[in-house]
């Protein structure tokens, strides 16, 4: 079985930040990785055209360099009296080059890649990133920052070196777990870190104490977790996905635009658990047979669930994500239960100059919160001026805030409410730059809309079955999110 050979991390300009312990013999190979993926970023016109997996040429495979020691033993063998090797490693041609692989995922405009060169089921390394991403965010901070990596250097280190063994296999990916292995940040180890133990006196003791461990790998030990309140809070979130076709245009109004393919609904319950001792819970779902494909953690328990239709598990401390799936949902077309739509315009006055307009338009009764509206320039000499039409003078909050970011090459609207009852929201826009302005082919929207449900899944029953000496606060929500492509 194949293993990940290190991780990288790269920087939003695709410059290398830090990098674990690999398991290559090659002292340059993790930049051999970084310096072709960055050149392939960096000629992609968008982030997004880049695959999450990819061959990278020219970097040899670990069996092919040899080290000091047994090319001395071979020209000892032949009788060959050269010089030994000044950097300590040769690298054998074969016809074996490019036998090396590496996934990569962004967020946040960082770019976390992980290197193989044997047969590895690609789920492998994409699930181990996506994982040490969330630790990242637990221990530094959510959503995770370029700065935040760089100021928590021996941190980040140090959860990837406990989350990924010697071997390249995957260890330890429970935050619960890992947070009694690597403690997390704060100003105290920053300063102690930076003068030393020996600066501050009797900090070493502190800093470091030696760690407790569970029975049970999503948990805290229970002498380490003690909660004043317990309290447990369910959440089930649909997010409509799906990309929409160019929106036609009539000599008197826009007609609503049709999707590419039928969406599809995704969802996911969360969890937030503040719970002491060691809780057996019991949740019941109005309709599980409607959950498709999904991925459990390890928590539930599976036969039950296969069996039963309920989800038995012990639960994790803190946040967590109890089920991943889709959703099959008897309510017609999704489109039709879109609670926002979007019409795009974008026409070429000029060589140099480029107009757009997008639409907002609600179609539900309920208010439509967090509003994203996103699309690229691939000009990072452009400029761009908007205006905004829809609201009052009054109510400038209404309109937005429009923000573009030439270094990424990302253009960002952003609402913060929009409902029914507001007449449709237009942000019109001028491009100019000194090349011919490119814009990526759809512009993406995100939003919420709380207390709501398309598919109509419901919690029945939240029940602690074992340790029952208290009785907890409990809060179940569901929320509607979008994330919808609209060509234009």
């Amino acid at each position: 079985m194949g293993s990940i050979e290190g991780i990288i991390i790269l920087s939003a300009s695709h410059q290398p930040i830090l990098h674990s312990n690999f398991l290559h013999p090659l002292p340059n190979y993790p930049l051999l990785h970084a310096d072709q993926l960055s050149s392939r970023l960096e000629s992609s016109a968008s982030t997004k055209d880049e695959a999450p997996i990819s061959w990278t040429e020219g970097v040899p495979r670990a069996g092919d360099v040899v080290s000091e020691d047994d090319e001395a033993s071979e020209r000892e063998s032949r009788g060959d009296d050269d010089a030994s090797l000044a950097d300590g490693v040769a690298y054998e041609a074969s016809e074996g080059d490019g036998d090396s692989a590496s996934c990569h995922v962004e967020h946040n405009g960082l770019r976390l890649v992980a290197t193989f060169s044997k047969h590895v089921d690609p789920m492998l390394p994409l699930s181990f990133l996506s994982s040490l991403v969330a630790n990242l965010q637990s221990y530094l901070g959510s959503p995770l920052t370029e700065d935040a990596v760089r100021d928590n250097f021996d941190t980040v280190y140090q959860v990837m070196e406990e989350m990924l063994d010697e071997s390249g296999q995957p260890l330890t990916t429970e935050f619960n777990a890992l947070r009694d292995i690597v403690r997390e940040p704060s100003w105290v180890s920053k300063v102690a870190s930076k003068m030393g133990s020996a600066g501050m006196p009797g900090m070493g003791s502190t800093l470091a104490p030696p760690p407790l461990v569970s029975p049970i790998p999503w948990r805290r030990p229970t002498s380490a977790s003690r909660y004043t309140t317990n309290e447990l809070y369910i959440d089930i979130e649909e997010t409509l996905c799906g990309t929409f076709a160019r929106s036609p245009v009539s000599s008197t109004q826009p007609i609503e635009a049709r999707p590419l393919a039928p969406l599809k609904l995704r969802g996911i319950i969360k969890g937030k658990a503040k719970l002491n001792g060691t809780p057996d819970l019991l949740l019941r779902l109005n309709n599980p047979s409607m959950l498709r494909e999904a991925r459990l953690h390890p928590c539930i328990r599976i036969k039950r669930w296969k069996k039963e239709g309920v989800l038995s598990f012990v639960p994790p401390d803190g946040e967590f994500d109890l089920v991943e799936t889709n959703i099959e949902a008897s309510v017609g077309a999704l489109d039709k239960k879109l609670p926002l739509r979007l019409h795009c315009e974008r026409r070429q006055e000029e060589k140099q100059q480029t107009t757009f307009k997008i639409t907002l338009m609600a179609t539900v009764a309920e208010a439509v919160d967090n509003i994203e509206v996103i699309f690229g320039v691939t000009d990072a000499s452009a400029s761009i001026e908007t205006t905004t039409s829809g609201v009052s003078s009054e109510d400038k909050a209404g309109a937005g805030t429009f923000h573009y970011d030439p270094k990424r090459g990302v253009a960002r609207w952003s609402v913060a409410r929009f409902s029914r009852g507001q007449r449709p929201l237009s942000l019109t826009g001028t491009v100019t730059s000194d090349t011919n302005p490119c814009l990526s082919t759809a512009v993406t929207s995100r939003f919420a809309v709380p207390l709501s449900s398309i598919a109509g899944l419901k919690v029945t029953g939240l029940d602690i079955t074992a340790d029952s000496a208290y009785r907890p606060y409990k809060g179940v929500r569901n929320t509607v999110k979008g994330d919808i492509d609209w060509r234009w």
